[in-house]
């Protein structure tokens, strides 16, 4: 990511605030007994998954690697990528190689 892009965020989240962001995982406990009625359900479209190695939300529950099955849930799944060296904004921190993923998996449709 850019020093200009870094500025963005930075200046954004000063006048905003970083608590909708926080929040979202702070609730993700609730997400299973929210989620009851889709237990089960599938994901019926070509899918795939692209992640940063470092990406904090990997191991936000203790004990859980929540990149070991990503298309678990999915029918259709193409497979996934994990980003070497990159982090949680896998986008901006790595573009060429999403991108390049993001072809290979059009092109595969």
């Amino acid at each position: 990511m850019s020093h200009d892009d870094l500025d963005v965020y930075v200046s954004t989240f000063q006048r905003t605030g970083m608590v909708g962001a926080f929040n979202r995982y702070r609730a993700i406990r609730l997400d299973g007994p929210a989620n009851a009625d889709i237990v089960g359900a599938t994901l019926d479209q070509p899918s795939c998954f692209i992640a940063g190695e470092h990406d904090l939300v990997r191991d936000l529950l203790p004990g859980v690697d929540l990149f070991e099955s990503p298309g678990a849930a999915c029918s259709d799944f193409r497979g996934s990528t994990i980003v070497p060296g990159a982090g949680h904004w896998v986008q901006q921190e790595a573009p060429a190689t999403v991108n390049q993923t993001l072809d290979a998996f059009r092109t595969g449709l």
